[in-house]
């Protein structure tokens, strides 16, 4: 996207959202929040035929609309990649490029159990980026943060994970809800 068009697609957001957008100091992050926001637009629109709200944070950092409480929304962005999910129901998406971690990440954050089968994996980074996905999920499904579910067993039955492959990067994208 060229700068012209990313100011251009800018006008089309909320005062609060474009200062949100813009203090981001990294130009892909400014994409990333900008492009976001006009998915869960479109997906409002589409599902409910919702045209104007306002998106707030709670005290831990989840996202809610402030006039549709009923609504649940989740967000994620990664270096390249975008994802939002909306639902009646308590709901959480994360995107995540597939990249390589060392060893005390994978101990921070996985069971035993996880941990002993990650060391089995033939693809450690896919199955390591799997778990933290689901995890994340977990987390803004509850509306916790993501502390509470580091050590913690994934709930293979609360993720759904998908892998694809976009230009050159690799990402999963996990959904979970309640």
């Amino acid at each position: 996207m060229t700068e012209e068009e990313f100011h251009q697609f800018l006008f089309l957001l909320p005062e609060y959202r474009k200062e949100k957008t813009l203090r981001y100091r990294n130009y892909i992050d400014q994409l990333n929040c900008l492009i976001s926001f006009l998915l869960l637009k479109i997906l409002l629109k589409r599902k409910y035929d919702i045209i104007d709200f306002t998106m707030k944070y709670d005290k831990n950092g989840k996202p809610y609309l402030k006039e549709y409480p009923d609504i649940h929304i989740s967000i994620s962005h990664c270096k390249c990649a975008c994802a939002v999910v909306i639902s009646d129901s308590p709901v959480g998406i994360d995107v995540q490029e597939i990249r390589k971690y060392n060893y005390d990440i994978y101990q921070r954050v996985c069971s035993e159990r996880e941990l002993q089968q990650l060391m089995k994996s033939d693809n450690k980074e896919e199955f390591f980026t799997k778990i933290w996905c689901v995890k994340e999920c977990m987390a803004k499904v509850s509306g916790m943060g993501i502390e509470n579910y580091l050590k913690q067993e994934c709930e293979n039955n609360r993720g759904i994970t998908v892998v694809r492959q976009v230009r050159n990067y690799r990402y999963v994208v996990a959904v979970c809800d309640n």
